[in-house]
């Protein structure tokens, strides 16, 4: 390289083998070694970096096809980095682009100290004139305010220094837990020809920060381009493929991505998936179930809201409605590539050229082609069967010929040379978006006599692709040869369709209600990660399902049966939305039908899921079709009906007024009269349903205010829900027994009670009802100083249940003002309850990630958001400045060392005031009494009561010093 300090060295895999290559690092530990992202270090290997010492390049190997960096030259390079980039007299030389897209995923694409999104600026660390440098450890991201104060001094060197150490930390903890990350199976990969052009610019393309679209007609290789690439490109990030064309709605595509970022952890889907910086790839936008508007805001929240998530789009269109980054068409293969994908054997015959004409370099369909000419023994045959009479084209002529057409010309004669068997298994196959796992749908099931040479029929066709989930085959087809064969299905093509498709549907709600049991025998991560899997196939099943039951009412039941047994899975999953679409969808066929216990089965669980989804219009939809059901002559149906009307909670309201207590009262009859009625109609058997609404009437007496009246029928139902292993309701039973118990003064009791309900909701992952019993759990050892945290509840337990608290306050915040006033009143509890277990309960690391993701994902996103006379206070509005206190109590108690445990006058104080100030009425009484307990028990202050810190916090607004009676601290 001119004038440079390295050269570029490039060994083959074989020059290596007798190498020591013990300190060649790839790119994520390279990127790890010197504070960058992979991207910035592909930057700094592909371009010069100009200094006065002349121009610099990260010197690279490549082995065994990977890029690599040894210590020494990452070491040397990291240090000629820092060089000034001119003399003192000459201009001041700009900073690269690459390294302020870095700087700008590195602090989240705000101001790295306060948030604010408005006038953000790269700032010079050690200060420009002093060291000319540009290194991207001496810069930061600063808003114009935070940067003039720095400037100034009002804002130390030291603190600028610290954020900056903490910023490369996170960023390298984003690296290291990418490591390993195992998602949903990609599409298969397949060798990529004639695609080098294409591959270097979209490598360079993913190597970069930056949204990516890819365009090309439907086979024309934009999967295996990508997934290329993306290989290629070597950049650390787990890639998450979503198919578009599967996704009817907004809540089905936020669903998938939940899903997929559930296998890497806990938390809202867009913070999980940048904390390992993924690249989610949206293939197929054009043909996006759920329209163009629902994946263009998307796109839009992936990009604004968090810089370290990579998009990549496939289209088949131009998008002129949402802007990238950087933009790739794909076009033609050329002809020695083309002509690579014909059989060799028929390479001479006059014909193989005008196939090859034909194909005009689409991919897909020189490989159906192929499997044509391979079947048929030559390429004469197969150009007389594609040409011959009766076809749409009798020759090919390119002003006219399309690579679509001459696709579904090659599907067409492909399918038709299937036999039969192989048309059926084909239709089956294309019935599942997610692909079809041998392991969970067996196709011997439906039939099938040689499962295994049916697949290698299809292989060689290149009409399914085979790739594997948890060791197991799993098929798939292209989204063009999807669409064809579904197409075909509908045209009566396929032998038998009828019975193929009842079987098919049949069988697949057989397995989820086995996935159903599983949940309900025990093995509830096993089943409960089956249906996460499945999900998209499920939901693909209902409409098939829904789509025929008019003219077939056996489809009727299985749509009931998918729907009942994915309750407990949506409920867990927090599918509410989802949940309630595919509800309404069982309860309009059986409305259809007449099916009047069944409908009122489906709305009840409908109205239960679009409340908690706060989908009340739609809840209140369904409370009137219930209503409109004729109950009069049975009593079950008019059991299930009060049951339905006692519960119902069709509006919005402020759950800190909740329902009057004579309202209360009278749907606490109701439910009472619901489950006399269903025991009735069962012969005085105590049924699930007749449970139920025994549960839903304790619920209600105890929130009116009767817990002994609430807990004898709780002693009565949570044995049975416990001996029917149905987790989520017993959960849901033994936390409210465990509050009955706290009312009643059996303490201990109750602190076990909401143990094992916490211990059942946690392998469900159950949202909300997981941080609700440890809220309680948590109050209760605030206000009773003598109850200790039981040993079943662990700290990934507590890790979980913060995660539930923190995404529920982000779902609520565009409706907050004033928290403590307006806000949800349960989100109040829920957070205090969550502090204190975590604290009292001694695990710091569940307490400090609480006021981790308080901070940052809370009070720092909406002090971003605030205007300038809200910044210029301390931390800006209240709103902003009660997340922030809550973040600093978690973070200030979470890192005291055994070392720090007696606490100064001073510090007792802040803590005081902090819970004086962020918490009203009795949650205020509770956090003194857990404030009192932690002092006492972990920080030596032995016999600290509530009262004491309450008189001086008091003595305070008379102007009078902080002072503990009895207590002597230091100042």
């Amino acid at each position: 390289m001119p004038g440079g300090v390295f050269e570029e060295i490039v060994y083959s895999s074989t020059m290596n083998e007798d190498k020591d290559n013990s300190d060649l690092l790839d790119a994520v530990r390279a990127s790890i070694r010197i504070g960058a992202s992979p991207e910035l270090l592909f930057h700094y290997a592909r371009r010069d970096t100009v200094t006065v010492n002349g121009p610099i390049r990260l010197a690279s190997r490549t082995v065994n096809g990977k890029t690599v960096f040894s210590l020494h030259d990452l070491d040397e390079f990291d240090r000629l980095l820092d060089a000034a980039r001119n003399t003192p007299n000459e201009p001041r030389s700009r900073i690269d682009l690459a390294v302020t897209s870095h700087l700008k995923a590195e602090a989240g694409g705000a101001c790295a100290r306060c948030s604010s999104g408005i006038t953000v600026e790269n700032a010079h660390i050690i200060p420009y004139r002093e060291t000319q440098s540009n290194h991207h450890r001496n810069l930061v991201r600063l808003c114009s305010a935070c940067h003039g104060e720095y400037d100034t001094g009002v804002v130390s060197r030291m603190e600028i220094e610290a954020l900056k150490l903490r910023l490369v930390e996170a960023a390298r903890d984003r690296l290291l837990a990418a490591q390993g990350v195992n998602l949903a199976p990609v599409p298969v990969r397949h060798e990529l020809l004639g695609r080098a052009a294409e591959l270097e610019q979209l490598v360079a393309a993913l190597q970069s920060p930056g949204s990516v679209m890819v365009r090309g007609v439907g086979g024309i290789g934009k999967t295996q381009l990508v997934l290329a690439a993306a290989d290629a490109a070597q950049t650390g990030r787990p890639l998450i493929w979503i198919s578009l064309q599967d996704c009817p709605s907004a809540a089905v595509l936020a669903a998938y991505l939940e899903t997929a970022a559930g296998r890497i952890g806990d938390g809202d889907f867009i913070s999980t998936l940048s904390s390992v910086r993924a690249c989610v790839i949206l293939d197929g936008v054009e043909r996006a179930a759920c329209g163009l508007d629902i994946v263009s805001d998307m796109i839009a929240r992936l990009s604004a809201e968090r810089p370290e998530i990579q998009l990549v789009v496939t289209s088949q269109a131009r998008l002129p409605e949402v802007g990238f980054d950087f933009e790739l068409e794909l076009g033609p293969l050329d002809h020695d590539s083309a002509v690579h994908l014909f059989p060799e054997a028929a390479r001479s015959e006059p014909a193989a050229s005008q196939l090859l004409q034909f194909a005009a370099g689409h991919p897909l369909t020189l490989r159906i082609i192929a499997g044509l000419v391979r079947h048929f023994e030559g390429a004469e045959a197969v150009w007389r069967r594609l040409t011959g009479p009766g076809q749409p084209l009798e020759m090919p002529a390119r002003s006219v010929q399309t690579s679509a057409s001459s696709l579904d010309l090659c599907l067409e004669a492909a399918f038709t040379a299937l036999t039969s068997e192989q048309q059926k298994a084909m239709w089956v196959i294309a019935q599942f978006p997610a692909g079809l796992s041998t392991l969970f749908f067996d196709l011997e099931s439906l039939g099938f006599e040689d499962p295994p040479g049916l697949i290698a029929a299809l292989r060689q066709w290149h009409l399914v692709e085979v790739g594997t989930v948890w060791d197991e085959p799993l098929l798939s087809t292209l989204s063009p040869v999807r669409h064809f064969v579904r197409h075909a299905g509908r045209e009566a093509a396929v032998p038998d369709q009828e019975v193929i498709r009842r079987r098919t549907a049949y069988v697949f709600a057989m397995r989820v209600a086995e996935a159903n049991s599983m949940i309900h025998s025990g093995k509830i991560a096993h089943g409960m990660a089956l249906l996460h899997r499945e999900f998209p196939n499920a939901l693909a099943i209902m409409d098939h399902a829904t789509g025929h039951a008019a003219s077939d009412p056996r489809y009727r039941m299985v749509a009931n049966a998918l729907a009942s047994n994915l309750q407990t899975f949506l409920f867990s999953a927090g599918y509410f939305e989802v949940g309630a679409e595919v509800m309404r969808k069982a309860a309009d066929l059986a409305l259809a039908a007449g099916a009047q216990k069944e409908a009122l089965e489906m709305l009840s669980q409908l109205i239960s899921l679009a409340n908690r989804g706060k989908c009340f219009d739609l809840a209140s939809a369904a409370l009137a079709d219930a209503r409109s059901i004729d109950c009069r002559d049975d009593e079950g149906l008019r059991g299930l009906l009060l049951g339905i009307e006692a519960g119902a909670e069709t509006r919005p309201r402020n759950s800190r007024q909740g329902g009057g207590h004579d309202t209360l009262l009278e749907q606490a009859a109701a439910a009472s009269r619901s489950y006399d009625l269903l025991t009735a109609a069962a012969g005085g058997t105590l049924t699930h349903r007749g449970a139920l609404a025994l549960l839903q009437q304790a619920c209600l007496l105890e929130d009116a205010g009767n817990p002994a009246e609430a807990l004898a029928l709780l002693d009565r139902i949570c044995p049975f829900f416990i001996g029917a292993s149905n987790p989520i309701n017993a959960g849901a039973a033994l936390q409210r027994r465990g509050n009955c118990l706290a009312y009643v003064g059996r303490v201990d009791e109750a602190m076990e009670n909401y143990a094992d309900s916490a211990v059942r909701f946690h392998p469900l992952g159950a949202v909300d009802y997981r941080s609700n019993t440890l809220g309680e759990a948590g109050l209760l050892m605030a206000e009773y100083h003598a109850v200790s945290c039981s040993q079943k509840i662990t700290c990934d337990i507590v890790v979980g249940g913060v995660d539930d608290i923190v995404d529920r306050i982000v779902t609520e915040l565009p409706g907050i003002r004033v928290p403590g006033n307006d806000w949800p009143y349960v989100l109040t509890r829920k957070t205090c309850g969550l502090i204190a277990i975590a604290s009292l309960g001694r695990f710091p690391e569940a307490l400090n990630r609480l006021g981790d993701r308080l901070r940052s994902e809370v009070a720092d996103m909406m002090f971003a958001q605030e205007s300038e006379e809200a910044r210029e206070l301390d931390y800006g509005s209240p709103v902003a400045g009660h997340f922030a206190a809550l973040a600093w109590l978690c973070e200030h108690v979470s890192a005291v060392e055994p070392a720090d445990r007696y606490p100064d006058l001073a510090e007792v104080e802040g803590l005081a005031i902090v819970v004086e100030d962020m918490f009203r009425g009795g949650v205020r009484e509770l956090m003194f009494g857990w404030l009192a307990r932690y002092l006492s028990q972990q920080r030596g202050m032995t016999g600290l009561r509530p009262g004491i810190l309450r008189a001086a916090v008091d003595g305070l607004s008379y102007g009078e010093p902080f002072e503990l009676d009895g207590f002597s601290l230091a100042l």
